[in-house]
């Protein structure tokens, strides 16, 4: 039986984004998931949340076992909010509670991830990158808080240290742990070329590249300043680059790159 809307079933590319990028890295070590998809595309996957999370999850759980029977999703949520783990107990992962979980069907212990990964490395295609400014949007428009008191060099260099913590060196260990055991991975990263635009290439700024929608993203303080033909001719360069990769695996040395891309092959 051919696929509902057309395509190759042996030629399959997963696409995630944020904490979907999460989700697509660990699907590549889950159980049961032999021949079901050939590549993956990870865009800003907040790995660096992945680590010892397990005392804030069962924390977490306990706090809120009274709310599982609860039927009204808003409310839920709402509630969900009052129980929120520590910063300070934590660390900045408190920030994403509902994270995968290590040591539970289909997912390895913790300890077993790197290696897992390693093993599989031929079995996959992977495209994985972050943006320049990933925590950006939440530092620097953040209405309460020290944020609001601090300079904009101070805040610059706070998006850098959580940027580069949270998402870019988890994602260089990443690839360097695939490539050494023999897996096809490219890294990239998204950088802003605007200057007046104060958030740069924050997180999610990559889905309007990705999803052009004019009248979606016209009102959004993400783009603030950034003219829409900036998003839709660096969008296309992208779109190009990234269907290349779920074609072949491959991004071709010849292939017009985008100026807000840095492009890496990890050998």
């Amino acid at each position: 039986m051919s696929p509902p809307f057309g395509g190759d079933r042996e030629n399959i590319t997963l696409f995630g984004q944020s904490s979907g990028g999460d989700a697509v890295a660990h699907l590549m070590i889950s159980e049961g998931i032999e021949n079901l998809f050939r590549r993956v595309i990870i865009h800003s996957a907040p790995l660096g949340f992945r680590h010892k999370r397990q005392k804030m999850s069962a924390e977490f759980l306990r706090n809120t076992a009274l709310m599982q029977d609860e039927k009204e999703v808003l409310k839920m949520t709402e509630q969900y909010t009052k129980f929120l783990p520590s910063t300070l107990r934590y660390g900045l992962k408190s920030a994403m509670p509902f994270c995968l979980q290590y040591g539970y069907a289909p997912l390895c212990k913790e300890e077993e991830s790197l290696a897992l990964w390693r093993e599989r490395a031929r079995q996959y295609d992977v495209l994985i990158g972050s943006n320049h400014d990933e925590t950006a949007f939440y530092v620097k428009t953040a209405e309460k808080g020290i944020y609001t008191y601090l300079p904009n060099s101070v805040l610059d260099r706070i998006v850098r240290i959580t940027t580069v913590s949270i998402y870019e060196k988890p994602a260089r260990i990443f690839a360097e742990n695939y490539a050494a055991g023999g897996g096809n991975i490219y890294t990239f990263r998204i950088h802003s070329k605007i200057r007046n635009n104060a958030v740069g290439a924050s997180h999610c700024v990559d889905l309007p590249l990705i999803f052009e929608n004019r009248e979606a993203w016209k009102h959004s303080e993400l783009l603030k300043n950034v003219p829409w033909e900036y998003i839709r001719n660096n969008g296309r360069k992208l779109r190009t680059l990234w269907a290349e990769f779920a074609r072949t695996g491959r991004i071709s040395n010849d292939s017009d790159l985008p100026e807000i891309l840095e492009l890496h092959k990890i050998q």
